[in-house]
């Protein structure tokens, strides 16, 4: 059996009273009797954080009920001590024993929220005693310190091949003296991803604290399509820096819809190992990272082409050197890979320069001219079997304020 919402009721126009951590649904009986087989939907993990202009409220949507059937067209419902309704929303399908994150920000604080789960009492329930609960909004008691928080290096690995976006960043504290417990959170699509804030002991002055991030490590679903992901560094503004304004940093990041390992064969791979950028740095200038790599244990490779692509159009490469390694120029200019032995993995630096702001979508491809006979030569964007390509979005804009 699944539980559907009953036609003719008019969820979320009911008024929401109730006390912390408790209270019922809203006015009125439920629509069906109560026994210990029906669902039990509940609010979990209420929390909230507060900078000094917003609120943002978190909690979970519950369906506890062991063995039982999913629940369909579930209401939810946060209402400002003030009477506004900040948010009614519908989550389609919870299955049992299964609970759904959501985030609702407003902009002001110091202020109760009501949340509440089926207000309408639509839903027949073991336990209608626990469909609510309030969050009180507590405005942070910013801190000043003589510095700043800022990020070096902000960049990400990954969702080129994987789903799973790995986010590497230093932290640096610029003051004279420690900073304790510093707060920092990442968001996908402003969202904050489970797990989400997170907190660092100690960033003493001069010795920046280093992260490797992966939200999504044992995590299903993955994500899929292009999503907006933020590093924020104190969301809620607990210290007061003398730069506000580098306190996040925004990637955009196209996730494949799937992927795989490419079975072996007869002939060699050529194969993009991490591919990723650093930037911008100063100047402009956009590093392109990662290593060229020969899938194959006992073929080698004859040297090949390969382009970095902006917006679909080929850029020049700059000439091998310091900062600029890994390839050389023919004599028309064009970048070549050396061939590679069985096995064999270079790295590449290649500095670009990026006359433009805003967000611009890059490209590298491997053999660009088809000059080596691969086991898979796909290079196209719209291929999962992508190993000679790697797209990114280069974000020059990338840093703004913690809210």
């Amino acid at each position: 059996m699944v539980h559907i919402l009953k036609t003719g009721m008019c969820a979320g126009m009911v008024a929401l009273i109730c006390g912390c951590g408790g209270g019922g649904g809203g006015g009125g009986s439920p629509s069906g009797p109560v026994n210990s087989e029906d669902p039990d939907l509940r609010i979990e993990d209420p929390m909230q954080m507060t900078s000094t202009t917003s609120t943002r409220i978190m909690f979970s949507i519950a369906n506890r009920n062991t063995p039982g059937e999913p629940v369909t067209g579930v209401v939810y419902q946060v209402r400002r001590d003030d009477g506004m309704v900040v948010r009614t929303a519908t989550i389609p399908r919870l299955e049992p024993e299964a609970k759904t994150p959501v985030e609702v920000m407003d902009n002001t604080t110091g202020r109760t929220y009501t949340v509440t789960v089926d207000p309408a009492n639509a839903i027949p329930e073991s336990q209608e005693a626990n469909n609510s609960t309030t969050i009180t909004s507590v405005p942070t008691q910013t801190v000043p310190i003589a510095g700043d928080l800022r990020f070096i290096d902000a960049h990400h690995h990954g969702a080129y091949y994987f789903q799973d976006p790995l986010f590497h960043f230093f932290i640096e504290n610029t003051t004279g003296a420690d900073i304790t417990n510093v707060v920092y959170t990442i968001r996908e699509d402003g969202a904050d991803l489970p797990g989400y804030p997170k907190t660092i002991d100690r960033i003493a002055p001069g010795t920046p604290a280093e992260m490797f991030q992966n939200p999504y490590e044992g995590i299903t679903p993955k994500p899929s399509g292009v999503h907006s992901y933020t590093v924020v560094i104190d969301p809620a503004n607990a210290y007061g820096e003398s730069n506000e304004g580098n306190n996040s940093n925004r990637s955009e990041i196209s996730v494949p819809m799937t992927y795989g390992f490419w079975p072996g064969g007869a002939k060699p791979d050529l194969q993009f190992q991490d591919p990723h950028y650093h930037g911008p740095q100063a100047g402009r200038v956009i590093v392109f990272h990662g290593w060229f790599k020969n899938k194959h244990d006992s073929v080698a490779t004859p040297p090949s082409h390969f382009l970095i692509l902006r917006r679909g159009v080929p850029v020049a490469i700059p000439a091998p050197g310091p900062g600029n390694i890994g390839y050389t120029l023919d004599g028309s200019g064009k970048p070549v890979v050396q061939g590679l032995a069985p096995g064999q993995i270079v790295e590449y630096v290649v500095r670009i320069t990026e006359p433009e702001d805003g967000d611009i979508p890059y490209s590298l491809i491997m053999d660009s001219e088809n000059e080596v006979d691969e086991q898979h030569e796909s290079s196209s964007a719209d291929s999962w079997v992508n190993n000679n390509r790697a797209n990114c979005i280069v974000v020059m804009n990338p840093n703004g304020t913690s809210g």
